[in-house]
């Protein structure tokens, strides 16, 4: 389930420091993805809460290496408004997978990830960002709640969404 976040003004990449994310999903940075609006980027954007009007999404796929995973990843997020993949120079056959099931791809080598998601972030169309790595999928669960989420303008700015891990096909608690 999303757990809203309240902004505290600061840049999206402080809001990714671990004590922010055990705070709203009890789990540590890693095991939490993040649905962010424009009340959560420096500039506000056009974020008025209890606006009634759909919200588009743009998600944000961070890939290297990633032909045997991306195709279902992105299948999870076909119904996104836009889904765009942040290719890390591959040498297999993820960027023709991707652009042949949609997405649009964007190539960037990957130096400090918290610069590299950022860059991938404004390269996105929308304000709202659903950040993803290639191996991560969103159910049909969280996919419908975000949508009945950006159905009318969102209450909050920036939503957490804790995740399940697994080690092959156990679930890690």
């Amino acid at each position: 389930m999303c757990k809203p976040q309240v902004p505290t003004g600061h840049d999206v990449a402080r809001a990714h420091e671990e004590e922010t994310l055990s705070s709203y999903c009890g789990v540590s940075e890693k095991a939490c993805n993040r649905l962010a609006g424009p009340s959560a980027s420096p500039s506000g954007g056009d974020y008025r809460p209890g606006r009634s009007m759909k919200v588009p999404l743009s998600v944000v796929i961070l890939a290297k290496n990633e032909a045997s995973r991306i195709a279902e990843c992105l299948g999870s997020v076909a119904w996104a408004d836009e889904v765009l993949v942040v290719d890390d120079e591959s040498r297999d056959n993820t960027v023709w997978i991707a652009q042949s099931l949609g997405a649009r791809v964007v190539h960037r080598k990957m130096d400090i990830e918290g610069r590299h998601r950022n860059w991938a972030h404004a390269q996105a169309k929308h304000e709202w960002i659903l950040s993803l790595d290639a191996d991560e999928r969103v159910t049909p669960e969280l996919a419908q709640e975000i949508q009945a989420l950006l159905a009318n303008s969102p209450p909050h700015g920036i939503y957490d969404i804790p995740r399940r891990n697994f080690l092959g096909t156990r679930w890690i608690r």
